[in-house]
């Protein structure tokens, strides 16, 4: 199967978590954010806690977990946030 390559931009505590903000990563053609999020917290100490209660966009619009991604999407990963 053939790979393609998305534009990850992670943002506030995620891109701790991960040690970088911006990076390019490969994923499977047809794969999803789901996919993408198993892939990239793959090896990241306290995953589960974090990945709970994220936040994605594609190219500037919200996504759900089962959004496919396409060759060069950019792929926001946001932690939420609330307030008053």
């Amino acid at each position: 199967m053939k790979n393609i390559t998305v534009k990850v931009k992670a943002f506030a505590s995620i891109s701790e978590i991960l040690a970088k903000r911006d990076f390019d990563f490969s994923v499977p053609q047809g794969s999803t954010i789901e996919d993408l999020k198993s892939l990239i917290f793959n090896g990241v100490k306290n995953k589960n806690d974090t990945r709970k209660s994220l936040l994605y966009a594609v190219n500037h619009d919200y996504a759900t977990l089962d959004t496919i991604l396409m060759d060069g999407d950019e792929v926001a990963i946001m932690p939420m946030v609330s307030g008053g």
